[in-house]
């Protein structure tokens, strides 16, 4: 129902934006890594460790989202065929309805039997 397509919107809204964003975000955490590692080939002591592991756990938070979003694309992908039927089915049986009812209606609707003017 309305949560199932609430979801779906999320997350398609989830994956829009790590798509859109992947490259500039890939090109800074790179940049950011590389800086780091240029600061740790050039201090006496390099970074502070916890840096460090900032910069090693932003890599890896980076690359298990991207693996996430890119299974979430494939899984909408693969149930766009089997939704898109069942939207079409949805609409085929609502016409139907609604034939029937401007059938009922043209004929014993309120404007159905002439009205005298008298």
């Amino acid at each position: 129902g309305t949560s199932v397509l609430s979801e779906l919107k999320a997350l398609m809204g989830t994956a829009r934006m790590v798509e859109a964003s992947d490259e500039a975000v890939d090109v800074d955490v790179t940049r950011v890594g590389e800086l780091y590692e240029t600061l740790g080939a050039h201090m006496p002591r390099g970074p502070p460790r916890p840096e460090s592991d900032a910069v090693d756990d932003l890599r890896a938070s980076w690359r298990r989202l991207r693996v996430h979003a890119e299974a979430r694309s494939a899984e909408m992908a693969a149930m766009e065929t089997s939704l898109r039927a069942l939207l079409m089915g949805a609409l085929r049986a609502f016409t139907v309805e609604l034939r029937a009812l401007a059938s009922e209606w043209e004929t014993a609707g309120p404007l159905s039997s002439v009205i005298s003017n008298e």
